[in-house]
C-alpha cells in the first residue's frame, strides 16, 4: 500500500516538472487518493470501522494536518455485514454501500437492476466492467498482470522465511522474468488503446511512465 502511494506521488510530481517551467514551484501536484479495499478486519481497539480514512498530521499538533495524500481502508468484511442489514432507502443515501455491493457482489446479473436504482452511475460503471472482462486481450493481459504480482508475494514470503539469499534471485529463470515482463507490456499497449490515463497504466503494470510513452 505505502509503496504504491509512494511510486503515485513520484509519478505526479515527475509529471508536474515535465509540465512546468524552470523556477515554477510544485504548487500544481494533484492530491494522492490511495483506496484499499481488506478482506480483513483491522484492530485499533475501538469499536472498528468499515470506512477510515487516514492522513498526515503534525504529531505535536492534531489540528494541523496535509491533504496532499489520503489513505482509504475500507474493510470488505464489515461492509458485507452492513449491506445486509441495510435497506433500499439507505443504500440509495449511501453511494458508497452501493460500490462496496458491486465489488463485493458474486454474482452480479442477480443485482444489477437494484444497483443501477441505487446509485445511477452503476449503469455506466457496468457497462465499462462488460466491455473489459469481454475484451480478451484485456482479460489476457489482466491475468498476466495478476500472475506477476502473485509471483512477487510468493519471493518476498520465502526472503521472510528463509533470509535473504541473493543466490536464490539469480537462479530465477530468464524464461519467467520475460514472460513477467511481456504481460507488462501488453497490459500496458492495452489500456493505452482505451486512453486510460498513463499514471494509473503505470500503476497497475509497473511500468515507468517513459516507458509506457514509448509503447
Amino acid at each position: 500500500m505505502f509503496y504504491y502511494i509512494s511510486k503515485n506521488v513520484v509519478n505526479e510530481v515527475t509529471l508536474t516538472a515535465g509540465r512546468r517551467q524552470e523556477g515554477e514551484n510544485y504548487n500544481n501536484v494533484q492530491k494522492i487518493i490511495s483506496i484499499n479495499l481488506l478482506d480483513f478486519n483491522l484492530k485499533f481497539g475501538d469499536k472498528g470501522k468499515a470506512h477510515r480514512c487516514f492522513k498526515l498530521i503534525d504529531t505535536k499538533d492534531l489540528n494541523i494536518s496535509l491533504d496532499l495524500i489520503q489513505i482509504h481502508i475500507l474493510e470488505v468484511k464489515r461492509f458485507i455485514e452492513i449491506i445486509k442489514n441495510s435497506t433500499k432507502e439507505e443504500l440509495k443515501n449511501n453511494r458508497l454501500l452501493s460500490w462496496m455491493k458491486f465489488f463485493t457482489s458474486d454474482n452480479l446479473e442477480l443485482i444489477e437492476e437494484e444497483l443501477k436504482e441505487e446509485n445511477q452511475i452503476m449503469s455506466k460503471v457496468i457497462e465499462e466492467y462488460r466491455k473489459f472482462t469481454s475484451d480478451d486481450k484485456m482479460m489476457r493481459a489482466y491475468a498476466a498482470r495478476e500472475a506477476f504480482l502473485v509471483g512477487q508475494k510468493m519471493m518476498l514470503r520465502r526472503e521472510r522465511e528463509d533470509g535473504f539469499d541473493e543466490g536464490k534471485l539469480e537462479g530465477i529463470k530468464e524464461g519467467e522474468i520475460k514472460g513477467l515482463r511481456e504481460g507488462q507490456i501488453s497490459m500496458a499497449k492495452s489500456m493505452k488503446t482505451k486512453n486510460l490515463d498513463i499514471n494509473l497504466i503505470s500503476e497497475i503494470t509497473g511500468l515507468t511512465i517513459d516507458e509506457i510513452k514509448k509503447l
